[in-house]
């Protein structure tokens, strides 16, 4: 982890204890908000709670609606933390309210701290720190109890990937189509495409990133030359998936598949992969005569990004 490097904060296995009682008819609703902020919030006013946060270093669980003690599903991903000196992680209880809600108590540490000891390891599941915070009271300041929140943290870098569609060759003709009219739609996406049933036209949250090539009429041998930008979190279960679209079907007719782990695994800043390989039928869809002779030419490059 460099200094100044981006990275995906994740937090998760988040529970609590000792929830204040500040409703009308006693208990609360509790929200837990991660935010990574500069400075320390626990030398801000009230913490500094009622700041507004830029997107992607703030987010919170679901509310918590049963009477026991909050056990939250939710992991929680802050997309635009900078690893630096004076960055802090900080935790935020609030009470739901349909109106505006209310701020109960929080805590903070330096995010130095909340991710030491943990190594990238994009073939694996993150090791992860485990924590046990006591919460100061924001609300009621004269409280003799406080609330407790359990969780856990890791990180993933952020990386800038770099993705060349250079040509493909051997593009199948369809019946009574002429030469085909071929594009590539790109899409970076968690989940392995060859266990989906059938062509998924929205892959909601699945999905990070998506572009297209131009269309290339008339060719069997297609040359795009197109490079596409994004940056996105090198996270395990990350796949890119190439789809190779003709004339005007309503689906592709095959794709190309690239484990993300085989790329992030790489030292960062190398020259960009060049990769050719063949397309495939997606599992669930009719397959087109000659679809496995044809083949797309790619590259792949990954860098670190920095805040």
């Amino acid at each position: 982890l460099k200094p100044n490097q981006k990275v995906m904060v994740i937090v998760d296995e988040i529970s609590g204890a000792g929830m204040p009682s500040v409703n009308a008819f006693g208990g609360c609703e509790p929200i837990l908000e991660m935010r990574v902020v500069k400075g320390d919030p626990m030398q801000m006013e009230e913490g500094g709670i009622e700041e507004p946060c830029n997107t992607g270093t703030s987010v919170q669980t679901e509310v918590w609606n049963e009477q026991s003690d909050p056990k939250w599903k939710d992991c929680l991903k802050l997309k635009d933390a900078v690893n630096a000196a004076d960055m802090h992680l900080q935790a935020i209880l609030w009470d739901w309210n349909q109106t505006s809600n209310t701020g109960l108590a929080d805590t903070s540490l330096t995010l130095t701290n909340a991710l030491a000891g943990i190594e990238y390891a994009p073939q694996s599941k993150a090791k992860k720190n485990s924590f046990l915070w006591t919460l100061r009271n924001l609300f009621d300041q004269e409280a003799t109890t406080s609330s407790t929140v359990k969780c856990s943290v890791t990180w993933v870098p952020m990386f800038k990937y770099t993705i060349e569609i250079t040509r493909a060759q051997r593009l199948p003709k369809l019946p009574g189509s002429g030469q085909p009219d071929g594009s590539v739609e790109v899409r970076l996406r968690f989940g392995d495409p060859t266990k989906d049933i059938g062509f998924r036209a929205d892959l909601g949250k699945d999905c990070l990133w998506s572009s297209r090539t131009r269309t290339i009429n008339n060719s069997t041998h297609p040359e795009w030359n197109q490079k596409f930008e994004l940056v996105a979190p090198g996270e395990i279960d990350l796949f890119l998936e190439l789809l190779l679209w003709v004339q005007d079907l309503s689906e592709p007719i095959g794709h190309s598949i690239l484990d993300m782990d085989d790329i992030n695994e790489l030292p960062p800043g190398l020259d960009p992969m060049p990769q050719l390989t063949k397309f495939s039928t997606i599992p669930g869809t009719k397959e087109v005569t000659g679809v496995a002779k044809a083949q797309v030419r790619f590259s792949v490059k990954h860098e670190l990004v920095f805040g």
